[in-house]
């Protein structure tokens, strides 16, 4: 845990340039994920079971 810690940075306002950097490839990354995802979702929940 404290190499993920050294990777993207504390919660202090003194973090890298680099650990800036991976945060923001972590939050592209995870956008895409839920662009992705979230239409299949969408389209899932309008079906109607038979309940």
């Amino acid at each position: 845990m404290e190499t993920f810690h050294y990777l993207i940075g504390q919660d202090t306002p003194h973090i890298a340039w680099w650990q800036m950097s991976i945060r923001a490839a972590i939050i592209f990354v995870y956008a895409i994920l839920l662009y992705r995802v979230a239409p299949r979702r969408s389209r899932t929940c309008r079906r109607r079971t038979s309940f």
